[in-house]
């Protein structure tokens, strides 16, 4: 069932990790996701 939560936002994710990495806000967004 963890898959699917994984699954869900996968793709979201991953095209906010690279827009915060220019930002320089990537930790601040993992630590909230976290």
């Amino acid at each position: 069932r963890r898959q699917g939560k994984s699954q869900g936002y996968t793709p979201a994710w991953k095209k906010a990790v690279v827009t915060l990495t220019e930002d320089s806000k990537t930790i601040e967004f993992f630590e909230g996701m976290m």
